[in-house]
């Protein structure tokens, strides 16, 4: 090879350094990345300037402060940042300044629990990218989550069911250490029959028209395994036949709210069957 090739082709191998150097220095800057490791920052004004990947930070003054804007955003930059200390609780706040939490402000009160972020330059804030604890996968507790209640504060002994809009979850009381079928709901026959709600066990029927009617059937919302307790409204006599799809000992007549009959819905059979009645009155 001449000295001329090799200075052109020693020129060559340069410009490639110098084109995979400028990718590295890219990547590098976009992704947040620095040769440094993470440091402390104490928060000023609510705020830091984001520098590496990874920031501890510490309140302004005393043992607690809101975080609100982090400057230093560039398009698809990832950082993380937790709390310097057990001690020290810093609230990110969820759209004061240029941080999208989605809804809810979030607490970074313990050493463990990390929030990663990305700058979106479109919506030119930094928007939650993840958030978690040691054993815990996404969210860092139950309260984190975006559709279950914000607080514990009340809800002792309460269990969590899905609401009734179907969109979320909330605490609903538990009865304690006792059976509780929940508030008694008023259902009126109308041919015969009533119909049962998506929810609910106790049920206070009232006649079609008049003060006496007959009960033939249940339909509604239910599944096997249901149980339903129902009684006559004051006033009214209520006669359970079995005619339609309910299944029991004998003709029961209820005339008066102390009567009840309980029954259990057996898929197999598509009946509601008796498990037990009492004229109570």
């Amino acid at each position: 090879m001449t000295i001329e090739a090799a200075f052109v082709e020693t020129l060559k191998l340069v410009k490639r350094l110098e084109d995979e150097l400028r990718e590295v220095k890219r990547n590098s800057s976009t992704l947040g990345i620095a040769v440094k490791k993470g440091r402390e920052y104490t928060l000023s004004s609510d705020a830091f300037t984001a520098e590496y990947t990874y920031h501890v930070l510490t309140p302004q003054t005393g043992n607690t402060d809101d975080l609100s804007t982090i400057n230093g955003g560039l398009e698809g930059r990832v950082i993380a940042i937790r709390t310097a200390d057990a001690a020290y609780t810093i609230t990110v706040k969820d759209g004061v300044g240029n941080i999208d939490l989605c809804g809810s402000d979030l607490d970074l009160d313990c050493e463990e629990k990390v929030l990663v972020l990305v700058f979106d330059e479109n919506l030119d804030a930094w928007i939650q990218f993840g958030v978690g604890t040691p054993g815990a996968a996404g969210a860092a507790d139950f309260l984190t989550l975006t559709d279950t209640p914000g607080s514990y504060a009340g809800q002792a002994s309460k269990f969590v069911v899905v609401n009734g809009g179907e969109s979320a979850l909330e605490f609903v009381a538990s009865g304690g250490s006792r059976l509780n079928l929940g508030s008694m709901a008023n259902l009126t026959i109308t041919g015969g029959a009533i119909t049962l709600p998506s929810s609910g066990s106790f049920f206070n029927i009232l006649a079609e028209t008049g003060t006496a009617d007959d009960l033939t059937d249940i339909n509604g919302t239910f599944s096997d395994g249901d149980i339903i307790v129902i009684r006559p409204d004051s006033g009214d006599t209520i006669t359970v036949l079995e005619t339609g799809n309910i299944e029991a000992s004998g003709t029961f007549t209820m005339d008066a709210p102390a009567d009840k009959m309980t029954l259990i819905y057996d898929d197999a059979t598509s009946m509601w069957c008796e498990i037990g009645s009492s004229g109570n009155a």
